[in-house]
């Protein structure tokens, strides 16, 4: 073995119909009238009829739609409140979203909480009219994802940084992520994974005192291809459109059994471009998200590792582990670690994790969304494991494997797998 909010979809059914959607884990916003509104004036025969607000719920989000039966309106408001509450009387202890049909900006929602939600129809020098109150409960995440922001950075590490083996494919050059994502705060656990699954393939399943399970540890012996099954399966159960489609197909069901070999089948997998599922992330996510800003081998801002700082194999003394520490020799329970600047937990160490990518040399010049090589026998994964030493964990070092590979064994008097994870991302 080689060393995706706050989001807002407005989608036009006719014109007579607007959806919007968001999605989000908090509750804030501008707590103001509706703005273009007054209550002076008199209301024109066509500004009489109030939208229809109707709610869906959906995995840690709620779902708007209204009829835009006001078509003197200048803009349309939405207004929510955590709880019960929310009036046109009292609208100014509700958050406001502001001009909902050309977009606008929504504060994120708690997930497993109840809302009460209307909409105001507002045309200049006249009365808003508003919508019944509705009232929605989002529903809950299986798994815990923060929004990592669109930005620029620059991919791969200097010639000269500490720990640098592979010289020819860290090469650095700039890349421009240009839309924001939510990546998991954790890789899959064990307990995730059976969840979705069924079954739990780690190799590390007996706990250690003070640990009553494994369950919160990360799941390993995975390999890539059932990384795409568990992404369509959970994006199926919680309501999102499964990112992957295989043989014309994103039902997982339809693509018969997980390859353990190559597979020319598996290898044609494509995201279908509008999904707003879970995926694997870019290797160009990985690394913008694992560094969180920073231009260091690691993402506390140092070129040096040290046993508190994350779990890998910290008994080889090299340039990036200057002394010997407290090797493990397993995985612990995920977030048993300081999180990076992001929020984000074992970006080095613990499990790697797999990535979309075919792995390859990085192309020249500045890079927009890249996908990775068009093609290739191998797969990369990131962030090096309990297994490897502290140059394998840098921000920038790249590993790979064939992609039904979900583990390789250690031989040894007591022959032991080092095994693959992954966390997902979504849109």
């Amino acid at each position: 073995m080689a060393n995706f909010f706050r989001k807002i979809s407005i989608v036009f059914l006719s014109t007579a119909m607007l959806v919007l959607i968001f999605a989000g884990c908090g509750s804030s916003g501008d707590p103001s009238s509706p703005s273009g509104s007054s209550d002076s004036g008199s209301v024109p025969d066509n500004f009489t009829t109030a939208p229809v607000l109707t709610l869906t719920a959906g995995s840690g989000s709620l779902g708007y739609a209204w009829t835009a039966s006001v078509p003197a309106a200048d803009s349309y408001d939405l207004f929510y409140l955590e709880g019960s509450g929310l009036s046109a009387a009292k609208i100014r202890t509700g958050s406001k979203i502001t001009g909902a049909i050309s977009g606008g900006i929504v504060s994120t929602l708690k997930s497993g909480t109840a809302y009460s939600v209307l909409v105001a129809a507002n045309k200049t020098g006249y009365k808003s009219i508003y919508s019944t109150v509705q009232t929605g409960t989002t529903t809950t995440n299986l798994l815990d994802m923060l929004w990592i922001p669109a930005g620029s950075f620059v991919m791969g590490s200097p010639t000269n940084e500490l720990g640098r083996v592979f010289t020819s494919n860290e090469t650095q050059h700039t890349v421009t992520l240009t839309s924001g994502f939510y990546m998991g705060k954790y890789a899959v656990t064990q307990a995730q994974y059976q969840a979705v699954m069924g079954t739990n393939p780690s190799w590390f399943t007996t706990p250690v005192s003070p640990e009553t399970s494994t369950a919160q540890r990360p799941v390993e012996c995975v390999n890539w291809y059932t990384a795409l099954v568990f992404c369509n399966k959970l994006s199926m159960q919680e309501g999102f459109s499964p990112a992957y489609r295989i043989s014309g197909s994103t039902d997982p069901t339809a693509w018969g059994s997980v390859p353990t070999n190559g597979n020319a089948t598996w290898d044609a997998v494509i995201i279908d471009a509008d999904s707003t599922g879970y995926r694997l992330p870019t290797e160009a996510q990985w690394e913008y998200a694992c560094r969180a800003g920073t231009t260091t081998a690691f993402n506390w801002g140092s070129d040096y590792i040290d046993d508190r700082k994350a779990n890998y194999d910290a008994s080889y003394v090299n340039a990036n582990n200057l002394v010997a520490g407290t090797t493990l020799a397993r995985t612990t329970s995920v977030g048993s670690y300081a999180p990076n600047a992001w929020g984000l937990y074992d970006m080095h160490g613990n499990v790697q994790e797999w990535c979309w990518d075919w792995y390859g040399n990085y192309l020249a010049g500045t890079q927009l969304d890249p996908m990775g090589a068009v093609s290739g026998t191998n797969r990369v994964f990131r962030g090096g494991s309990w297994y490897y030493s502290g140059q394998s964990l840098r921000s920038a070092c790249r590993l790979n494997e064939v992609p039904a590979a979900a583990y390789f064994i250690v031989a040894s008097d007591n022959p032991y797998k080092v095994g693959v994870g992954f966390r997902v991302v979504r849109p």
